[in-house]
């Protein structure tokens, strides 16, 4: 009895161990955003990253607003789990599209989909 007991409690916190390191990658999204690169691809799956020139932003706000001077047709968002987000288009009566983003630190990257390889990763500021 004392075995199965040690086996679930051990269970339990490798558990909540998991779902506090997800909270933790989730939460990272919250804040200010730079374009650095943009995955450009001429239709044909041939696409590399490429710098991007100036400064522009994007804010992921902890109340799910989109602000700033890029993706400007997203409005809001809701976090799915540690690798999608539901994103809402600044037209209302549009539904939401699942977005794809990784967090690496102070780095993201999002890949909306598309007909073609795009993306774009930004550096926290």
């Amino acid at each position: 009895m004392k075995k199965h007991f040690i086996l679930l409690m051990l269970a339990f916190a490798t558990m909540s161990a998991c779902k506090k390191g997800d909270q933790k990658s989730i939460s990272g999204l919250f804040g200010r955003w730079k374009l650095t690169e943009q995955l450009i691809d001429p239709g044909d799956a041939s696409g590399n990253w490429q710098k991007v020139q100036g400064n522009q932003y994007v804010t992921f706000n902890a109340d799910g607003t989109i602000k700033g001077d890029y993706l400007l047709n997203a409005k809001r968002f809701t976090i799915i789990d540690s690798v999608t987000l539901n994103v809402s288009p600044q037209m209302d009566n549009t539904q939401a599209v699942q977005w794809r983003y990784k967090i690496n630190g102070k780095n993201l990257e999002i890949n909306p989909p598309c007909f073609e390889p795009c993306g774009f990763r930004l550096v926290k500021q």
